[in-house]
């Protein structure tokens, strides 16, 4: 029993990732006005998804909730300082929705071209 469990919650990530592909906005952490209603639209798109495709009702602050404690989840297990020098291994959902978060630079995940490198004191 608890293993069908498992599979059905891999199952609903592996599709929320795949949904989530669509609206790469929502990862933003930008706080512009147009972006904050791109943000908007985009979820209610995504409401409507979930519920044409997964049956479950979501509310906007679930889903934000949800990718948040996604991303928290792929950067403890991508954390090269925590991991050291043992093999990382991700799941499906795991590698796709770490794939969504490599393309922009955030700086969490990946350091700020030319942060040290280009630093001069005057």
């Amino acid at each position: 029993m608890e293993e069908g469990a498992d599979e059905l919650t891999i199952d609903r990530q592996n599709s929320f990732v795949s949904m989530l592909q669509f609206y790469p906005v929502l990862l933003s952490k930008s706080q512009v006005p147009s972006v904050k209603t791109s943000k908007k639209k985009a979820l209610e798109q995504l409401i409507e998804d979930i519920r044409n495709q997964q049956g479950l009702l979501m509310s906007a602050e679930k889903i934000m909730k949800k990718i948040g404690n996604m991303k928290t989840i792929v950067k403890k297990k991508t954390d090269l300082n925590a991991t050291g020098n043992k093999k990382i291994v991700l799941l499906e959902w795991e590698t796709a929705f770490l794939t969504l978060l490599r393309p922009t630079t955030n700086p969490t995940l990946a350091r700020v071209p030319g942060t040290s490198e280009t630093f001069h004191k005057f």
